[in-house]
């Protein structure tokens, strides 16, 4: 069963998805984290929830859409 996760971010205020599966491996879509406190409360939910980013899927190319991509891309690296 998959479970889908939401938030909104950043000053447009941008919808970031996860989509988890049973396994807790996750697809992080548009990870649109801007401020601090957005990159760290994405971590702490993956961290809680036990998730395993597997893979990052943008919608389009936005930059609201792209705010979190690299600290996605570092937790992924660990």
């Amino acid at each position: 069963m998959l479970k889908l996760y939401s938030f909104m971010f950043g000053p447009f205020q941008e919808n970031t998805y996860i989509l988890a599966d049973e396994n807790k491996d996750a697809i992080i879509i548009d990870p649109g984290m801007y401020f601090e406190q957005e990159r760290t409360q994405l971590k702490s939910f993956l961290e809680k929830e036990e998730l395993e980013p597997k893979q990052l899927l943008l919608t389009h190319a936005h930059i609201d859409h792209v705010f979190g991509l690299k600290c996605v891309k570092d937790r992924r690296r660990k």
